[in-house]
């Protein structure tokens, strides 16, 4: 695998990365690496649509415990990021899984 791919059930999927969503990740203190650890993961999901884009509410978690809300997008075949945070009630939620 190569820095922006990660491995869901034998199904490889592509992330986009860019300066834009590391800094929204960034200011809340996730990492790419986490971000993609977590989508792995993600348990809880939501659909929305914002303009005219489909965008999608997860949480998951990552190696370390960590306990994301995890907001994306599927643009051109990938996985785009568009924010990420750590919540206490997705914790909660997770934790009753």
């Amino acid at each position: 695998m190569t820095p922006g791919e990660y491995c869901i059930y034998s199904v490889y999927m592509r992330f986009d990365w860019d300066a834009h969503n590391r800094k929204k990740l960034g200011a809340h203190g996730v990492t790419t690496r986490e971000f993609e650890q977590a989508f792995a993961v993600r348990l809880i999901e939501e659909r929305n649509l914002v303009g005219r884009e489909r965008r999608k509410i997860a949480v998951g978690h990552t190696e370390a415990g960590r306990v994301l809300v995890l907001v994306y997008t599927i643009r051109r075949g990938k996985v785009r990021a568009v924010t990420a945070y750590e919540s206490r009630k997705a914790r909660e939620q997770w934790q009753k899984k």
